[in-house]
């Protein structure tokens, strides 16, 4: 879900003001648009000009665990006094780490990727309901992940298998 952190602001009634001139904003981001380009929209209202600084964390990726890595300026925007619209591209390059499975999980002493498996396992639903052969695409990519991850170090000790 996008939102914005609420330890990142502080509401005053139906307003929402910035601690020390920034926010901490959530957004989803997902490969559904690839090849095209992921856009963020904000509407922000301000009670002054100035130049707003979209900032990314990327993640550095662990099997069993999803640490942000270093932070990375995407855009500067100058912003009106008033209300504004921002659109901002975000280019793929930038989110290689939604590449990546997820974060396994341990069920007792053995740990499972179960998003991984569930995203294959609706891929081949929506394949079968809609015929777009784009999607075959998609669940060879991923199950040939799962194939090459008994080989990769970043996924030592992890099960190749859904949890069961």
């Amino acid at each position: 879900m996008n939102c914005i952190h609420d330890n990142s602001v502080i509401k005053k009634g139906q307003k929402i003001f910035t601690k020390n001139q920034s926010a901490l904003l959530n957004v989803l981001l997902s490969r559904y648009s690839y090849p095209e380009t992921n856009e963020i929209t904000i509407h922000l209202v301000s009670e002054n000009a100035g130049l707003l600084t979209l900032s990314m964390i990327k993640p550095k990726y662990s099997a069993k665990t999803l640490k942000p890595d270093k932070s990375m300026v995407l855009d500067k925007i100058p912003i009106q006094k008033g209300k504004n619209v921002i659109k901002v591209k975000i280019p793929w390059q930038h989110l290689e780490a939604l590449g990546n499975p997820t974060t396994f999980k341990q069920f007792g002493n053995k740990w499972h990727n179960v998003y991984h498996f569930i995203h294959i396992n609706r891929l081949e639903e929506f394949y079968n309901v809609t015929q777009d052969k784009r999607l075959l695409h998609y669940i060879n990519k991923w199950k040939k992940y799962v194939d090459s991850w008994s080989s990769n170090p970043l996924y030592k000790g992890v099960e190749t298998v859904p949890y069961k």
